[in-house]
């Protein structure tokens, strides 16, 4: 590992400033996000960084020691694995120069540090809307999953409207005539706010446990992120009926969590949120409003019907050492009852 080194989240200052120093940026490379995540993901956030030259390359994971699993804590050795950061992960460049090159030498130095730490299999989810994410797609074992949505804010007001599905833009008519308003904030408020809805709607649906935040994870996000986060609420008669974070960085807005009262979906209140954000962060000067995707196909249609541009998204698997891949697959199926979901890791839920 000649040229590469590994961040800690004691390092946040350098790795924050090597991020700033790159073309692109997202919310999803900073470490405040991956501090966030820690103890959700049980892992320990890093950052992989490659130089070479006048580049240089970042990609972030939680490295996740894999006996803290309670059907493999009596392992007699000490064995991990690596996942992305939530949403998106992948890689991002300081530039676009000899850009093949330098994944290249990321890759092999990367395989050098995953034999040396013990790391069984790794799986990241690419962000489909870095320009260098194509090449590393190209590059590793990637798998297409589906396509995800996203508005171009260069785009003028009218035209933003104009390639909205028509039934949508009906649906946002009706929720304006009803009497739903839209509020932007990012007060305690409105994250308190938020989290009441969030949690009602949460509970309506079956979802993972994962997705259970907490009101002081959320108000956390907050905090640590002032000036890239805005909490949307969609109001009718002084009662909150629908909600919405987005996170950004780097001109790219995400759609990041977002609740309904399932008691007034008839009003479309999602619908006229989403619209008037669309507006809102192309005023503010803001380039892609990434609505993304989802497994749920109803979901991504919904998606859909703001936008007529989309992108693949793609996911990398990769097992480093197989015998020891094998070995926590069959000694899971020995300890845990559990069906071939085609989950990757398959040793793990």
């Amino acid at each position: 590992m000649a040229n590469s080194f590994v961040f800690t989240l004691k390092d946040s200052k350098k790795w924050s400033n090597l991020l700033e120093e790159c073309e692109e940026r997202d919310i999803h490379f900073d470490p405040k996000y991956l501090s966030l995540f820690e103890e959700k993901i049980n892992g320990k956030a890093l950052l992989f960084v490659t130089k070479e030259k006048e580049n240089f390359l970042l990609y972030p994971f939680f490295k996740r020691k894999i006996n803290d699993e309670s059907y493999f804590n009596e392992l007699d050795e000490e064995l991990y694995d690596i996942i992305s950061p939530w949403y998106f992960g992948g890689l991002i460049l300081q530039n676009s120069k000899n850009s093949k090159k330098l994944i290249n030498k990321f890759l092999k130095e990367f395989k050098e540090y995953t034999i040396k730490e013990k790391i069984v299999s790794e799986f990241t989810r690419i962000h489909p809307l870095l320009k260098q994410s194509q090449n590393f797609i190209e590059q590793v074992n990637s798998e297409y999953r589906y396509d995800v949505s996203y508005v171009n804010l260069n785009q003028n007001e009218e035209d933003i409207i104009k390639n909205m599905k028509k039934t949508n833009k009906n649906a946002c008519t009706s929720a304006e005539k009803h009497g739903v308003k839209i509020e932007f904030s990012n007060s305690e408020k409105a994250i308190n706010e938020f989290f009441v809805i969030y949690t009602k709607f949460i509970n309506q649906i079956e979802t993972s446990d994962f997705y259970n935040f907490s009101l002081e994870f959320l108000q956390k996000i907050r905090t640590s992120f002032a000036n890239n986060i805005i909490i949307v609420l969609a109001r009718y008669k002084e009662k909150i009926i629908a909600g919405s974070i987005f996170l950004f960085k780097g001109g790219i807005v995400h759609y990041w969590l977002s609740a309904t009262d399932y008691e007034y979906r008839k009003l479309s209140p999602t619908n006229l949120l989403l619209l008037k954000s669309t507006l809102f962060f192309k005023e503010k000067g803001q380039k892609t409003f990434f609505l993304m995707g989802g497994t749920d196909e109803k979901l991504r249609k919904f998606k859909e019907s703001f936008s007529n541009t989309t992108i693949k998204f793609y996911t990398y698997s990769e097992i480093h050492n197989n015998e020891k891949y094998l070995k926590l697959v069959k000694y899971r199926h020995k300890n845990k009852d559990c069906k071939n979901s085609g989950f990757f890791p398959a040793y793990r839920e």
